[in-house]
């Protein structure tokens, strides 16, 4: 550790260490969300009084969907007009001014809007939405911290041990892409 030689173990584990902490903590908030989304499938259904309110409750309801963008959506529901955030990618669907669609409500929020032509769409409020998003980042971030801490502690191996070299890499000349 004098020589300076065991930096790059150092530097790889914590790396590594701080990626699995980001990846856990997302992996974490991942099965929190789905909890949630689990709860959302599984509330009491709705009283009418209760849609647009903050009650823990679900409902199916039939509404329209009176403009669509790749980020928002209004939705009509019970006569209120509701905007939902959204992320879409792609092209939007061509629609008349309102289309006839079915809702669903989750603590007076538009998690899930459908028809039965062309529109499924999960809002940015649903809970599984997130969910997904957090695992996959969670697991890009376990799988990179690994890499980081074998490569650290490759790279300590190779400074110790003055006869072990870097892998040669074919060089590839110039234009023609043959390798020297």
């Amino acid at each position: 550790m004098r020589d300076g030689r065991s930096w790059p173990l150092i530097i790889g584990l914590s790396s590594a260490a701080a990626f699995w902490v980001v990846g856990g903590a997302l992996l974490l908030a991942s099965w929190r969300i789905g909890v949630g989304a689990e709860r959302s499938r599984e509330a009491p259904t709705c009283a009418h009084g209760q849609l647009l309110t903050g009650a823990d409750c679900r409902a199916e309801v039939a509404g329209e969907v009176t403009r669509l963008t790749s980020t928002e959506m209004d939705v009509t529901v019970d006569g209120h007009s509701v905007r939902a955030h959204v992320t879409i990618s792609g092209q939007l669907p061509s629609s008349p001014p309102a289309i006839p669609v079915e809702v669903t409500l989750y603590r007076g929020h538009v998690i899930h809007v459908e028809n039965n032509a062309n529109l499924n769409v999960d809002t940015d409020a649903a809970p599984s939405t997130r969910s997904e998003n957090y695992r996959n980042f969670g697991f890009c971030f376990v799988v990179f911290g690994a890499a980081v801490g074998v490569y650290g502690a490759v790279k300590t191996v190779q400074d110790r041990d003055e006869s072990l070299e870097d892998p040669p890499w074919p060089v590839v000349d110039g234009g023609t892409g043959a390798a020297r």
